[in-house]
C-alpha cells in the first residue's frame, strides 16, 4: 500500500528554486515505513557557504558559513526508536552506507490549515529500491553529539572540539538518520534545522576577526538576503 506524507512549509532543498537558494543550510529528507507504526526519515544536511566577490583590482571570494548546526527531531505523540549517534567526524569526512526500501512512499509539499493542500512537486520513492546515502564534507575535525530528549525526541550537534584556534566553515552534506514508532494512526513530528556560528570568512577560508571588514562584508551581504534562520518544517502521514 502506497504511503503518503506531505511537508509544511515545502522547505525541502528539493522544492527550492535555484534563484532563491541563499541560505548557509540547506534539508533534504527520504521517507520510509519499516512497519504500520513505524517511519524512517534520512535527512541530508547541506553545507552551503555563501561567496561574496570583493576587490578592486584583483577580485576574491569571500564567504558566508556556519562551523556547525543543531537538528532537532521530535515525534508528535511518538518514541524515537533508533538515531545516528554521535561520532567524530574527521577533516575530509567522508561515508556511505546503502538500504533497500520498504514501502513506496510519496511526499508533497503544503499541508494548509488542517486541510489537505496539494502543490506541484510530489516526489515518489519506489519500494524495493536499493538507495545509496553518500555525505562528504571538507573542514577541520568536527564532532557530532547526539542527546535524547525525552522519549519522543533527539538531538545533533556538529560543532568544533574544544580548542582549535582557525576556525572555517563547512561545505558539503551530512547524512543523519531517525526511527520513530507511533501508538496511534497519526505519524507525525517536527524537524528543526538551525545554523551554528554565521560567520564571514576570507578567501583562504579563515574567519574575518577584524570588525571593520566584518562591518563592510554585512553590509554587502544586507544587499544578497543571505538567510541564516532556524529551517522548521512539519511532516504528517495522511491515511
Amino acid at each position: 500500500m502506497e504511503k503518503r506524507l506531505y511537508i509544511t512549509p515545502p522547505s525541502l532543498l528539493r522544492w527550492r528554486p535555484k534563484g532563491e537558494r541563499n541560505d548557509v543550510l540547506f534539508l533534504d529528507l527520504e521517507p520510509d515505513f519499516l512497519d504500520e507504526r513505524t517511519m524512517r526519515l534520512d535527512l541530508d544536511i547541506v553545507f552551503w557557504p555563501i561567496p561574496i566577490k570583493r576587490g578592486w583590482v584583483q577580485k576574491k571570494d569571500f564567504y558566508i558559513g556556519s562551523t556547525g548546526a543543531r537538528v532537532e527531531f521530535e515525534a508528535t505523540d511518538g518514541k524515537v526508536k533508533n538515531h545516528t549517534r554521535g561520532q567524530i567526524l574527521k577533516v575530509d569526512y567522508e561515508t556511505s552506507y546503502t538500504r533497500s526500501r520498504h514501502a513506496e512512499v510519496k511526499i508533497s509539499p503544503g499541508v494548509t490549515a488542517g486541510d489537505i493542500k496539494v502543490e506541484p512537486g510530489e516526489i515518489t520513492f519506489g519500494k524495493d529500491k536499493e538507495r545509496t546515502f553518500a555525505a562528504k564534507f571538507s573542514s577541520f575535525e568536527r564532532t557530532l553529539a547526539d542527546v535524547e530528549l525525552g522519549e519522543d525526541a533527539i538531538h545533533w550537534e556538529i560543532a568544533l572540539p574544544n580548542g582549535p584556534v582557525i576556525r572555517d566553515y563547512l561545505i558539503g552534506n551530512l547524512h543523519l538518520y531517525v526511527e520513530a514508532f507511533w501508538h496511534g494512526n497519526a505519524k507525525e513530528g517536527t524537524i528543526e534545522l538551525r545554523p551554528s556560528d554565521v560567520l564571514f570568512f576570507d578567501s583562504d577560508r579563515r574567519i574575518i576577526d577584524s570588525k571593520m571588514k566584518a562591518l563592510l562584508m554585512r553590509f554587502v551581504l544586507g544587499r544578497k538576503a543571505v538567510n541564516s534562520k532556524p529551517l522548521v518544517v512539519h511532516f504528517k502521514e495522511v491515511i
